[in-house]
């Protein structure tokens, strides 16, 4: 009998120590899969530097690809100027929004340069409704600011045909919707405003041909176009002179 009560417990602790590895690995993939937002993506770079110490005037770009290209393509501006690039490629809105914490203030950003808008328009993965992009990049200036950093909203670029989306006859005009609500938010709650838009955009509302490859993402001209008027408002939201 108490052979038997040997093995019944070894059975059971082995079936327990299966079980515990088995939910761990289904948890940790789990979590992996619902960090939707991609708050992990930057982790790393963001522990590096915050082991060193904090300048007083930190400027955080975060944003979808056309950030994240940015620094690939002007490494110079960002290094030169101590800026922060978080831009992850393809984020819609509501992701940029989920990344606000982790980012932009636990790493204690003075500025935020919030970009983002194009990917939900082009719908990739969910149905674009101008009202919820709005409502994001608003939140993201508001929480900002709530949270003692000061933002600077910007337009989305010009972009009048999506590659590989021909179907797509109108994102020039919903881009130019999107803008002027974005702005009027801006100018209404006293928030910096960049307008890219303007400066890169032709007579059909795409980009200009010398700033872009495939009428959506920028060349480096396109780039630091972008990056002289940034910088004005840039140094103007911090009074450098």
């Amino acid at each position: 009998m108490k052979c038997l009560h040997m093995r019944k417990v070894s059975i059971f602790f082995f079936l327990s120590v299966l079980g515990s590895s088995i939910f761990g690995f289904s948890a940790c993939k789990k979590a992996q899969k619902e960090d939707i937002n991609q708050t992990a993506y930057y982790a790393a770079d963001n522990k590096k530097i915050m082991a060193q110490p904090v300048p007083a005037n930190r400027v955080v770009f975060i944003g979808n690809s056309i950030v994240q290209d940015w620094y690939k393509a002007m490494p110079g501006f960002f290094d030169k100027n101590n800026f922060v690039n978080r831009g992850i490629s393809e984020q819609l809105t509501s992701q940029i929004a989920g990344r606000l914490d982790c980012d932009v203030v636990d790493i204690k950003a003075k500025v935020v340069v919030i970009a983002g808008g194009i990917n939900d328009i082009r719908a990739g993965r969910e149905p674009y409704s101008e009202d919820s992009t709005f409502s994001n990049l608003t939140k993201i200036a508001t929480q900002a600011r709530e949270k003692g950093v000061l933002p600077i909203m910007v337009s989305v670029l010009p972009c009048s045909r999506i590659p590989g989306k021909p179907e797509m006859t109108d994102v020039a005009e919903k881009i130019i919707s999107l803008n002027k609500r974005v702005q009027a938010f801006a100018q209404s709650n006293g928030i910096a405003y960049v307008d890219y838009h303007s400066a890169l955009r032709d007579e059909k509302g795409g980009l200009l041909s010398e700033y872009t490859t495939d009428g959506i993402h920028i060349t480096s001209e396109g780039y630091l176009t972008m990056s002289e008027l940034v910088k004005i408002e840039i140094d103007s939201v911090l009074k450098v002179k």
